[in-house]
């Protein structure tokens, strides 16, 4: 009795802390960095290889949120690679693989942001907490205004 008392307490406690303001600076997009093949002395094998190496990635995905966007770009190296071998076919199917694996990281990703601010708006530090986290596990290959606030969630945990 004592423990669940004290457990109610704690969370009445963490639920009724100061909360961030809403971020001052825009989220920013996920998208992929590579503009181009990587020079190399073959780009069919580089896009094999990054195709690969982005199914592993994804893969890993549920269990280390920042494989996403690292999948993200290895799947628009491949795609670019085999562009620039003369495989129109294999690019097209890599393309189609680039978008709909966008597609997931803007759902799950959009998800996080709905929950952050619902939870801002409602004063519940332990779930923005939560949700700051998560975010910041998929950013976490990228750096700027948005995950400087992010972090500030992090570091007004009560």
């Amino acid at each position: 009795m004592a423990l669940a008392l004290s457990l109610l307490h704690t969370t009445a406690a963490c639920e009724s802390a100061a909360v961030p303001e809403p971020s001052p600076a825009p989220a920013p997009a996920l998208r992929s960095t590579v503009s181009e093949c990587e020079p190399g002395p073959s780009p069919l094998r580089t896009a094999h290889d990054s195709e690969a190496r982005a199914l592993t990635h994804i893969g890993h995905y549920p269990f280390s949120p920042s494989d996403g966007l690292l999948a993200l770009d290895l799947l628009s190296a491949s795609q670019r690679c085999f562009a620039a071998a003369g495989q129109p076919l294999d690019a097209a199917r890599v393309a189609e693989r680039l978008a709909r694996w966008q597609r997931t990281l803007d759902t799950d990703y959009r998800g996080h942001q709905v929950r952050l601010q619902h939870a801002l708006r409602t004063q519940r530090t332990a779930d923005a907490l939560a949700e700051s986290r998560a975010l910041l596990a998929m950013l976490a290959t990228r750096d700027g205004a948005y995950t400087a606030w992010l972090r500030h969630i992090e570091q007004a945990e009560p």
